[in-house]
């Protein structure tokens, strides 16, 4: 009996201590979504790329996403290449599972972009071109077979996007006259919302 009770008490304290980890690990997994953010982001894009805060709910399907910081490609005078103030995303869960994903809502606020080019060379240019190191559309073993078309597709019930700022300046040549061309070329664009509804539905 004694050997009964004490394998009890193992028992219970090996469950107190998986309770303890699996709480602790709720607990730290907005820092460790927001260093991998940080992490994956500035592998993919090439530039320095931080996160303020992120906050996740594991049991609401919901994401959300605060100061974001794209840094411009090096040899570009702005002082980011985009920056992010708010950014939310809600998920179905019950969708997860299912050939179509349900977004209920989507949102983008405070979103500044600046669009620079220098010689020749655009600063979004760059960034696509880290991108496409990861997005070939090419698979990594040709071995591999093509797709079979039963990927998952993605609807979004309300897509918002709120206060974006766009600085382009695609006219720049260096030195002196680039400055004084810089001046009268540089466009500042405002938009102060875009909302659409039922995206990806229709294909």
């Amino acid at each position: 009996m004694k050997i009964l009770k004490l394998i009890l008490i193992i028992a219970a304290l090996l469950v107190l201590l998986l309770i303890a980890g699996v709480l602790f690990a709720l607990s730290q997994i907005n820092a460790i979504a927001k260093a991998g953010i940080e992490k994956g982001s500035t592998y993919a894009l090439g530039v320095n790329t931080t996160v303020a805060s992120v906050d996740i709910g594991l049991f609401s399907g919901t994401f959300a996403m605060h100061g974001l910081h794209v840094a411009n490609p090096q040899g570009y005078p702005g002082p980011h290449f985009l920056k992010l103030g708010n950014g939310s995303v809600a998920v179905s869960l019950a969708s997860l599972n299912q050939p179509t994903i349900q977004v209920p809502t989507f949102s983008l606020s405070d979103l500044d972009v600046r669009l620079e080019k220098t010689d020749g060379a655009a600063n979004y240019q760059v960034i696509l071109d880290n991108l496409g190191r990861l997005s070939s559309g090419k698979p990594a073993d040709p071995n591999q077979p093509a797709p079979t078309g039963d990927e998952k597709k993605l609807v979004i019930n309300e897509l918002t996007l709120r206060n974006i700022k766009v600085h382009v300046d695609l006219l720049k040549p260096a030195g002196a006259v680039g400055d004084l061309v810089g001046k009268a070329t540089a466009i500042d664009i405002p938009i102060k919302e875009i909302k659409l509804t039922n995206v990806g539905k229709t294909g």
